[in-house]
């Protein structure tokens, strides 16, 4: 049986009490598989107004390579 709701807010402020908890979003690169161009969520892509820390899953629907104008169909995960 899972422990009572006040246990588990318990042990939960116990992990965060005292050190500075660092959270990190890793995010995938993606690669043109016309061009080679390769997406980097961390960088964005300033040129179309995509800000850095944009996933790649996010970008808008009509996003296009900036190299080569190829569709997000055309992208695979590296």
């Amino acid at each position: 049986m899972d422990n009572p709701p006040s246990e588990r807010s318990r042990a939960s402020k116990a992990a965060v009490r005292g050190d500075r908890v660092e959270r990190r979003l890793i995010m995938d690169k993606w690669v043109c598989t016309i061009c080679g161009y390769v997406y980097d969520p961390a960088k964005g892509d300033k040129e179309s107004g995509v800000k850095p820390g944009t996933s790649f899953e996010t970008l808008p629907d009509d996003w296009v390579c900036p190299d080569c104008g190829a569709p997000k169909s055309d992208f695979e995960k590296m």
